[in-house]
């Protein structure tokens, strides 16, 4: 898998949330691209372009400011 995947961190909450439906419009594409495919049987071929879903909670309580 080659790319990167589209998300976002909430300040409030300490979350990082990985979602292709971002709240804002992106500055420019992310996108995972599956790549060297060797016996998935069909389910994953090469340049397939999966989606990645899940909200993860920090521990480290940090702030993110864009300037």
């Amino acid at each position: 898998m080659t790319g990167s995947a589209p998300g976002f961190y909430t300040n409030g909450k300490h979350t990082l949330t990985l979602t292709p439906k971002l709240p804002n419009k992106p500055m420019n594409k992310a996108q995972l691209t599956v790549r060297n495919v060797n016996g998935c049987i069909g389910v994953a071929k090469n340049g397939d372009h999966p989606i990645y879903k899940s909200t993860y909670t920090l521990s480290r309580a940090f702030v993110v400011k864009a300037s």
